[in-house]
């Protein structure tokens, strides 16, 4: 994508926020999905690499879809333990993995 056509959807991201504040509470929560998939493209889809994209794709159909946040655990490099917030698996998404059994979910950059 040119460089001024980030720039112009960015802008327009900017925009489509303002206005979600200006109407806060009358924003239907499709259309928080809606903005929150585009943020995610805006954001995260320019990093390099394919595992990447694939990663910001998937975000995007399990925001659409209505996945819920969850709460898990892992450990780092050094054994130690954390907490972090990812998206999980809504009954929506599970019928499209369903019939999609290709999907790969990439990796987070």
């Amino acid at each position: 994508m040119p460089h001024d056509a980030i720039d112009d959807l960015k802008e327009s991201i900017a925009k489509l926020g303002d206005l979600a504040k200006e109407y806060e509470g009358q924003v239907t929560d499709l259309e928080k999905r809606i903005t929150t998939a585009v943020e995610l493209a805006v954001k995260y889809g320019g990093i390099d690499g394919d595992h990447h994209k694939l990663w910001v794709i998937d975000q995007m159909v399990r925001h659409l879809t209505g996945c819920p946040r969850e709460t898990r655990s892992a450990r780092d490099h050094n054994g130690l333990s954390y907490e972090y917030v990812a998206l999980g698996e809504s009954e929506a998404y599970k019928r499209l993995m369903a019939v999609v059994p290709s999907w790969d979910p990439g990796i987070a950059p």
